[in-house]
């Protein structure tokens, strides 16, 4: 499975848009798998993740994490994402790894992490 169709499955097609859309809609965004049933997408310092059933809790060590974020934060000095305000495990997940909310909608919840140097990752 790539990392476009793992992230596709586990965010997007549940809400009714087909993957060519997706893939249409993501083409300036980088995607790298993380093992074999999680995957990371990167645009400039926004990111996105998403963990197959089989894998959450356990898809990524600290040391990895670390390696994929700490040069967005080098580079522009905040990375941002979002999740849907149904989806708590997504958000406990984004919270302990420090990120802040910065603007809470109905249906979706910005966050922010600024500055941190994740030593304590």
């Amino acid at each position: 499975m790539t990392a476009q169709e793992i992230i596709f499955i586990t965010g997007v097609a549940p809400y009714g848009f087909s993957f060519e859309t997706f893939l249409d809609a993501t083409n300036d965004w980088e995607f790298s798998l993380i093992g074999k049933d999680a995957a990371i997408m990167v645009r400039a310092n926004y990111i996105h993740c998403g963990a197959l059933p089989s894998v959450r809790g356990k898809w990524i060590t600290k040391r990895r994490l670390k390696q994929v974020l700490q040069p967005i934060l080098d580079q522009y000095r905040v990375i941002r994402t979002q999740a849907l305000t149904q989806l708590p495990d997504t958000h406990i997940f984004i919270k302990q790894l420090g990120f802040k909310v910065i603007k809470k909608m109905s249906d979706i919840t910005e966050y922010e992490l600024t500055g941190v140097p994740l030593c304590h990752l």
